[in-house]
């Protein structure tokens, strides 16, 4: 990890403005347990590519910069870290989807069904069209022994994204397991 480091350094001695060098610079601090040095480079990384942030404020910098970490660490299996990088995110923007799904990811990752339940339908409430959240939250429906509601989520992220394949996937296991497919939307009946 050192020579990643090093690498990531001469990168941007080359050229300082370089937002990838920074981001993946970042995720290398991070699997080092450098988190102090991980946040300065996501944070140098939106300096560079303000883009990043979709047009946010200076508040969503920090945020972005807490989720990127949160990313590097679920990447690197630190899932407990993961969630303490999430959880800062979202305390500094509320409506921090993305940051809020992968809080929810990671919490069903520890088997902590009833928390990641919570969390995706804290997406939805954010993005209504946010067909993960919904097939996420579909899963965790049939982890709690709610096979209605879990079908009811799947066939919500498809008739948001007719194309959504794990949610085809599960749906269908789901469905053929319950006796057969259950009142399919218009955008999905084509699949069955």
């Amino acid at each position: 990890m050192d020579e990643a480091v090093f690498a990531f350094r001469k990168v941007l001695e080359v050229n300082p403005k370089s937002a990838q060098a920074y981001n993946s610079l970042g995720t290398v601090l991070a699997a080092q347990d450098k988190t102090a040095d991980a946040i300065s480079a996501f944070r140098k990384a939106v300096d560079e590519n303000p883009n990043i942030l979709h047009g946010a404020g200076p508040a969503r910098e920090d945020a972005y910069a807490y989720y990127s970490l949160g990313n590097a660490f679920t990447a690197y299996g630190k899932i407990e870290k993961a969630i303490v990088a999430y959880r800062k995110a979202v305390a500094i923007d509320a409506k921090y989807s993305n940051a809020y799904y992968n809080l929810g990811a990671a919490l069903a990752l520890q088997g902590k069904t009833e928390d990641a339940t919570a969390i995706f339908e804290k997406v939805i409430a954010i993005d209504p069209k946010a067909a993960d959240a919904y097939n996420s939250l579909g899963l965790a429906r049939v982890n709690q022994g709610k096979t209605e509601d879990a079908i009811a989520n799947y066939q919500k992220a498809l008739t948001i994204n007719p194309k959504y394949a794990e949610a085809i996937i599960t749906w269908g296991l789901l469905s053929r397991h319950r006796g057969g497919p259950r009142s399919l939307s218009p955008s999905t009946r084509k699949l069955s």
